[in-house]
Order: C-alpha cells, then sequence, then structure tokens
C-alpha cells in the first residue's frame, strides 16, 4: 500500500495502480474505439497513429488467447474493411514478423502461431 507524506493510506492511488497492472480494459477501449483513427477528418495521419494502439491493443489479445474475442474481431475486421486501414494492417502484418527477435518469429497469419508468438513477448 502507498502511503502519503503525513503516513496516511492512499487508497485511490493504489486502485489506480491496480488498473494500469491490468491491461484488458484498454485494450477493449482501443479495439472499441479504433474506427475514429480511420475517419476522413484524421486525414493522412490517423492512419498513421492507429498502427501503435492498434498493434499493442491486438498483441495483448492474441497473447491473451482473446483472437476469437468481440475486441479482436472487431479490430479484424475494420483492418479488413476499411479502405483507409489496409496500409495500416500491411504495416501491422509485417511487424508482426520481420522485426521479431529469431526465437518469436513465425507465420502471423496462423493464429494458433500468432498467439504463441504474442505470448513469447510477454515471457520475455
Amino acid at each position: 500500500m502507498l502511503l502519503g507524506a503525513a503516513g496516511q493510506s492512499v487508497p485511490e492511488l493504489v486502485r489506480f495502480e491496480a488498473q494500469l497492472s491490468n491491461p484488458q480494459p484498454y485494450a477493449a477501449n482501443i479495439a472499441a474505439n479504433a474506427h475514429r483513427y480511420f475517419n476522413p477528418d484524421t486525414r493522412l495521419i490517423g492512419p498513421q497513429l492507429a498502427s501503435f494502439p492498434l498493434g499493442a491493443a491486438s498483441h495483448y489479445l492474441a497473447a491473451t488467447d482473446q483472437q476469437h474475442g468481440a475486441e479482436m474481431e472487431t479490430v479484424k475486421g475494420l483492418l479488413r474493411d476499411n479502405s483507409r486501414a489496409h496500409s495500416t494492417a500491411a504495416f501491422l502484418r509485417s511487424m508482426a514478423t520481420d522485426p521479431a527477435p529469431l526465437e518469436v518469429k513465425g507465420d502471423s497469419q496462423d493464429i494458433e502461431e500468432h498467439r504463441k508468438m504474442a505470448k513469447k513477448w510477454f515471457e520475455g
């Protein structure tokens, strides 16, 4: 437990710290709002900025065996069906294997292998 300056417990900081240790709500929130990156009003910068949060959320969902869950299906559908998302999807697919350490490389198109690759990252 964290203590304040006068030695009193600071429960709201503990709750905040506990919340940060669980990335599930963040991954779900990113998936639910991913379409905003590809709104035409975002011009060129939206799809470029989308790669990091979508990659992080997809990586977490794959590593925690949620590759068939609603959040992952939302992201997959968006990257597959939105014409503005095709370059982001291609970039994320290339990042799944190309810069990965040798022991983590694999076929990112194979769901089971992709899950194993993502788990390796978290073990490191």
